[in-house]
């Protein structure tokens, strides 16, 4: 997705050649996935042109193509009645695609995505269906006690103050403790200063996208924020986008069209020329940003973290990426924090209300 944004779908006739789109649900989409003349084709293509524009323009075909094929397959549902449509599975994770769906449906029809858009996702809808065909009533799910939207993200365990202190204790003299972050305003002043900050905050996320459990912040004011984490700090290609974190309320103000953010960080919207001007850091090539909204009934760290950001720079978003070293899957426990704290090139790792640093970045203060 992210590299697509730098190409042009010039390849997208060629691709289509291999599917046949039909005009009801038993042949909506025909493609024979044991015919091997596609991927022959699409090697052919790069082996005689291997550079980073033909990369680009066959990711951008492909992009193109997986668009209309959810497309065709969303408006074979336009006469039933219905007001929310549900996708899950991989493709469901486009988020690109799916910003783009969102425009496209009628008036009084939302689209649901599930954070972890896969079969958990089906599992939660069947759950529903039968408490619906038993009761005759929709069920009203909860976690811990909370509405699942938006915490059915982060059904992750909550490890606590003692074992956050026990685990940067085991790095020690490497990671020390730093008591003058005593709470949010102080980690958005650091963030606001040009920090880059490790976070364990609360339960973990469940699916591809940290959302504030695991995250890595920084200050999204910069555009160098986005060319240091991509380039020194996660170790991945430079054309990576990284998102928005932004207070619900105040979206509108950032991005064109609300039906292209939720709180899950899985679709696109366009940014308008206030978030270009003062947060170049989260807007793609093709001024475009995978949001993710904290609404007022959200985890009240980000919350307030977001609150004091704005209240110190005037813009209400932080930018937010996983917090994972390249080649590994996004951090679970404090010791899993701490390890790869020490290992990337973060200022500062905050877990659950305790913050710490390398003893040499005290030393530069």
């Amino acid at each position: 997705m992210g590299l697509a944004a730098h190409g042009q779908p010039r390849y997208a006739g060629l691709i289509e050649e291999f599917l046949t789109l039909g005009n009801d649900w038993t042949s909506c989409l025909a493609f024979d996935v044991s015919d091997s003349a596609l991927p022959d084709m699409l090697r052919r293509i790069l082996s005689r042109s291997p550079d980073f524009s033909t990369k680009a323009d066959l990711a951008a075909s492909i992009q193109a193509v997986l668009e209309k094929v959810l497309l065709h397959a969303a408006n074979l549902m336009s006469e039933i009645d219905h007001d929310v449509l549900c996708i899950v599975g991989g493709c469901a994770l486009n988020s690109v695609a799916n910003g783009r769906l969102a425009t496209t449906l009628r008036p009084g029809r939302r689209l649901l995505v599930p954070p972890h858009a896969g079969d958990a996702g089906i599992g939660i809808g069947a759950l529903w269906l039968d408490r619906l065909i038993k009761n005759g009533v929709p069920a009203h799910f909860t976690l811990r006690g909370r509405s699942l939207d938006p915490w059915i993200a982060r059904p992750g365990r909550l490890y606590g103050e003692e074992r956050c202190r026990s685990a940067a204790r085991g790095a020690y003299p490497q990671l020390i403790p730093d008591a003058s972050v005593a709470g949010p305003r102080d980690l958005a002043e650091r963030i606001a200063g040009g920090q880059v900050v490790g976070i364990l905050n609360g339960p973990s996320e469940m699916g591809p996208r940290a959302l504030g459990g695991r995250s890595i912040f920084a200050d999204p004011r910069q555009a160098l924020s986005r060319e240091r984490l991509n380039r020194e700090i996660k170790h991945r290609e430079p054309f990576r986008p990284l998102a928005p974190m932004v207070l619900e309320e105040r979206c509108e103000e950032f991005f064109v069209d609300v039906r292209c953010t939720d709180s899950f960080m899985i679709r696109v919207a366009e940014a308008t020329a206030k978030c270009a001007k003062l947060a170049p850091a989260v807007v793609h090539i093709d001024g475009t940003a995978r949001v993710q909204t904290v609404p007022p009934d959200g985890d009240p760290f980000l919350r307030a973290l977001l609150t004091a950001f704005d209240e110190i720079t005037g813009v209400p978003m932080l930018l937010n990426t996983s917090f994972n070293r390249r080649g590994e899957p996004i951090v679970e426990t404090p010791e899993d924090a701490v390890d790869a704290f020490l290992a990337m090139k973060l200022d500062g790792l905050y877990l659950d209300g305790l913050y710490f640093i390398h003893p040499k970045a005290m030393a530069m203060s």
